[in-house]
């Protein structure tokens, strides 16, 4: 017996929801497989802290649980919280926001990691190190 497969594409559950495609929008889903979110999003990531990034029209933003946008997008990627921060890219640039929207660190790294244990990998040209984050060079 064939199973019919209901999205296209799923991602893990986080926060309690899980980012799902149909076709070419994106939406979520609840533990029990209901959209509570409405497909209407061109790209989603995971909720982290009860946020998720989302992108509508080439640009990202992040809404809530209940699919409310909270920061308006206008970052050009944008990825999950971590730690209290999201890391965005602004042009080619890197940079992090916090949960307000508000940027925190400014874009200025052309590649980052999310922040772990309070501090986070960047790379500058040919230059690696950590920041915290306020932004300062910790290593």
């Amino acid at each position: 017996m064939a199973i019919a497969a209901r999205f296209d594409d799923v991602y893990e559950f986080f926060d309690g929801l899980a980012a799902v495609q149909i076709e070419d929008k994106c939406g979520y889903i609840d533990e029990s497989g209901r959209i509570v979110v409405a497909m209407q999003f061109d790209d989603a990531v995971s909720f982290d802290s009860g946020l998720a990034a989302v992108q509508v029209d080439d640009k990202w933003g992040f809404i809530n649980q209940r699919g409310v946008m909270v920061i308006t997008p206008s970052f050009d990627e944008a990825e999950t919280f971590s730690q209290g921060l999201a890391k965005v890219r602004v042009g080619e640039k890197w940079g992090f926001i916090d949960k307000q929207g508000k940027m925190k660190i400014e874009p200025m790294f052309d590649e980052v990691a999310s922040f772990d244990n309070g501090t986070a990998w960047i790379r500058i040209g040919k230059r690696v190190g950590y920041i915290n984050k306020v932004g300062k060079f910790v290593q």
